[in-house]
C-alpha cells in the first residue's frame, strides 16, 4: 500500500500538466480575475454634487428644508476628521426657477433643489444626467451618478418623513386642539424634525431638560468582516479546483486496469492486492488535492487578500474534507469500466467546470444564476460537490455559528462515503478473461 502511495505520490509531483492545471492555472485565473474586477468597488465612491436651491417663499416656508440642505452640503465632526470623505453636495443658491435652469444649462450645477406646492423637496436634472442616474442605479456609474442618485433617495426619506411627522401633528390638534398653544409641543416636535432631517443622533432637551433622542436608527453589520466584493468568485474558483483534482486519483487507477493500459495489465499479474493499490492510489490523492487546493487558498487569502474571516485553520480543515471527496470522486470516476483515459479525462473537467457555473464563477450572470437555484432550487446546490466546497467559505465568512460549517462537512463526507461505495461496487465486479 504504501509503495503505491509513494509512486503515485512522485508520478503526480513530477507530472507538469497536473501542476499547471491543478495549481498554476487557478492561481493566474484567481489573478486575473482579481485584477480586472477587483477595483470596480474602489470606483463606487461619492463626489460632491454642484446643486442649484431655488430659494424662495415655497422653500422658506417647507418647515426643515434648509436644515437638510446645511446637512448634506456642510462636513459634520466625523467628516471632519476624514479629509477623503467629501460632502454629498455644493449649494449654490438661486431667487427663481428661472436663474437655476440656467446655471443648470450653463453646467454650472448638475441638479436643481426647489419646493414644490405641496411643501415637498424635488429634484431637476436634465435629460442626459436623469439617464446616467438611471444606469448608476442598475449597473453603477461614475461618482457623480452615484451621487446623485444617493441625493435622489435621501430626498425621498425625507419627504416621507416630513408627511409621516405632518399627518401625526394634523392628527394630535385634531385630538387635541390646545395642543396649539403649547410651546413645550412644538419644541418636542421641532427637535425630532431637526434630528431626523439632519440624520445625526444630535440630542436635545426639552423644557424639562430631559434628553430628546433625535434619530431611533443604530449602524450595525451583519457580518463580523466587511466582506471582499469579490469573495463569491474566489469561493467559486477553489470548489472547482478541489473538484478539479479528483483526477489525481482517477489517473493512477486507470493506469492500473488491465483491459486500459498495458501497465496495468502488468499490475495486475502482480502478487500485490488489488485493494492495498486502491488505498494507496486514494491516500496519495487525497494528499495531492489538499496540497493543491491549499497552495490556491493561501495565494487568494494573503496575496488577493480575499478573507475568511479570520478562520483560517478552519478554512484548511475544510480543504481537508473536501480534498477527501474529490480524491473519492476521482476514484469513482476512475473505476468506471471501459471508459477511456481520455474520455474520464474530459468528463472529470467538465463536471469540474459545469458545476462551477451555477457555483458563480463565470461572472455577473452565473452568479444570478446561483442566486436564483438558491432560492427557487436549492436541492440542486445540496447535491454539488462545487458548491458545497464554496459554501464552506461563506460559512466561515458570514456566519458566527460553526454550525453551517459544520452542516457543510457532514454533506462533504457523506458525498465521500458514496463515491468510495460505487469505486468499491465497480471495483469488485471488474474480471478480465485473459491479460
Amino acid at each position: 500500500m504504501w509503495s503505491t502511495f509513494n509512486a503515485v505520490l512522485r508520478l503526480g509531483m513530477r507530472d507538469r500538466s497536473a501542476v499547471f492545471w491543478m495549481i498554476c492555472f487557478p492561481i493566474i485565473l484567481a489573478t486575473l480575475l482579481q485584477g480586472v474586477f477587483g477595483g470596480i468597488s474602489d470606483h463606487n465612491v461619492i463626489e460632491t454634487v454642484p446643486v442649484a436651491v431655488v430659494r424662495n417663499s415655497a422653500w422658506n416656508d417647507a418647515y426643515g428644508a434648509e436644515r437638510f440642505v446645511q446637512a448634506l452640503s456642510s462636513a459634520s465632526d466625523d467628516n471632519s476628521q476624514n479629509d477623503d470623505m467629501p460632502t454629498l453636495m455644493s449649494v449654490t443658491e438661486t431667487e427663481d426657477m428661472q436663474q437655476a435652469e440656467r446655471l443648470l444649462q450653463q453646467g454650472t450645477c448638475r441638479a436643481i433643489l426647489a419646493v414644490d406646492g405641496d411643501g415637498y423637496i424635488v429634484m431637476t436634472v436634465s435629460d442626459t444626467t436623469a439617464a446616467q442616474v438611471q444606469a448608476a442605479q442598475v449597473n453603477g456609474g461614475d461618482a457623480i451618478s452615484l451621487s446623485l442618485s444617493a441625493l435622489s433617495n435621501v430626498i425621498d426619506v425625507f419627504n416621507m418623513n416630513s408627511g409621516i411627522i405632518t399627518d401625526a401633528i394634523a392628527t394630535a390638534l385634531r385630538d387635541n386642539p390646545q395642543l396649539a398653544g403649547d410651546p413645550d409641543f412644538w419644541k418636542t416636535i421641532a427637535d425630532r424634525v431637526g434630528g431626523v432631517s439632519s440624520g445625526t443622533d444630535a440630542d436635545t432637551s426639552d423644557a424639562n431638560n430631559n434628553d430628546i433622542t433625535g434619530s431611533f436608527t443604530t449602524e450595525t453589520t451583519l457580518t463580523r468582516f466587511t466582506p471582499e466584493p469579490m469573495a463569491r468568485y474566489h469561493f467559486a474558483l477553489l470548489g472547482m479546483v478541489v473538484m478539479l483534482c479528483m483526477l489525481f486519483s482517477c489517473f493512477p487507477l486507470v493506469y492500473m486496469q488491465a483491459n486500459l493500459t498495458d501497465s496495468g495489465a502488468r499490475i495486475s499479474a502482480g502478487a500485490l492486492p488489488k485493494s492495498r493499490m486502491v488505498i494507496g492510489i486514494f491516500l496519495s490523492g487525497w494528499l495531492q488535492a489538499f496540497m493543491a487546493s491549499s497552495i490556491v487558498f493561501l495565494y487568494t487569502r494573503y496575496v488577493l487578500g480575499i478573507t475568511v474571516g479570520g478562520r483560517e485553520l478552519l478554512a484548511e480543515v475544510g480543504l481537508l474534507v473536501a480534498s477527501l471527496a474529490a480524491s473519492a470522486m476521482g476514484l469513482a470516476l476512475g473505476a468506471i469500466p471501459r471508459l477511456s483515459l481520455n474520455a474520464k479525462n474530459a468528463v472529470g473537467i467538465a463536471f469540474a467546470v459545469g458545476l462551477s457555473v451555477p457555483a458563480g464563477l463565470m461572472g455577473t450572470t452565473s452568479m444570478e444564476l446561483n442566486d436564483l437555484i438558491q432560492r427557487d432550487a436549492p436541492i440542486l446546490h445540496l447535491i454539488s460537490p462545487v458548491k458545497q466546497v464554496s459554501n464552506l467559505f461563506y460559512d466561515l465568512l458570514y456566519y458566527d455559528s460553526l454550525v453551517p460549517f459544520a452542516q457543510t462537512v457532514i454533506i462533504l463526507l457523506v458525498m465521500s462515503a458514496i463515491a468510495m461505495i460505487a469505486a468499491t461496487a465497480l471495483l469488485r465486479r471488474q474480471r478480465y478473461e485473459h491479460l
